[in-house]
């Protein structure tokens, strides 16, 4: 099984970044210039995690 390029919307961009990188030793990497706030999490140079910042997990990052 392999993780690939799956978005996981949060309201505490920073931490979960961190964890991704001290858990399974993803590495930020280069993103699009979305209109809101985000990382992408790479492994082996591929991008397996996007991150995107949520306010309220309800419709704000579409």
């Amino acid at each position: 099984m392999q993780i690939d390029h799956v978005l996981i919307r949060t309201s505490d961009l920073t931490t979960m970044e961190k964890f991704f990188e001290q858990t399974i030793r993803l590495k930020p990497g280069p993103r699009p210039p979305f209109s809101f706030d985000g990382s992408w999490l790479y492994s082996e140079g591929k991008a397996l995690i996007h991150l995107a910042a949520s306010s309220n997990h309800g419709t704000d990052a579409q």
